[in-house]
């Protein structure tokens, strides 16, 4: 992994979460980029020691162009935490196949399947999520104040 990419990599995420927060929710930029950060800290904080997690970089002629962070462990069903593609790239089937090799790789692991919440405002993610088989199972709400 290109040195600098964890950090440019969170960044994005953290900008792209709180974006679709803040449309969901109707909240300002501060507090969805606070919500976001408590997440993402909950995340590092609360990662299982015997979970396997993955951070993996989507290469575009030598450019790192988006990612994924997941966890997979034999028998149990992997997490996907977090998946971007940036702007410009996407509609080129990178997310698709970026989506692809974390099935693959979570069924190679043994991981009895795939979960992952999502903006189900994001008409292109669910989309894609149904397209390579994912069923929705229940929504998220959200209360501010």
């Amino acid at each position: 992994m290109p040195q600098g990419y964890v950090a440019r990599f969170t960044s994005a995420l953290i900008d792209h979460h709180a974006g679709c927060l803040q449309r969901v929710m109707g909240c300002s930029e501060a507090v969805a980029k606070e919500i976001t950060l408590r997440q993402l800290s909950g995340l590092y904080n609360n990662q299982n020691p015997q979970v396997d997690s993955y951070l993996i970089a989507v290469q575009r002629l030598e450019q790192i162009i988006g990612g994924a962070w997941y966890s997979a462990q034999m028998g149990q069903a992997g997490i996907l935490h977090w998946i971007m593609i940036e702007d410009i790239y996407q509609g080129n089937n990178h997310g698709k196949r970026l989506m692809q090799y974390v099935i693959q790789h979570c069924q190679s692991v043994g991981a009895i399947g795939l979960a992952l919440h999502m903006f189900a405002e994001n008409e292109q993610s669910v989309l894609l999520y149904r397209k390579l088989g994912f069923a929705m199972i229940g929504k998220e709400m959200y209360l501010q104040w």
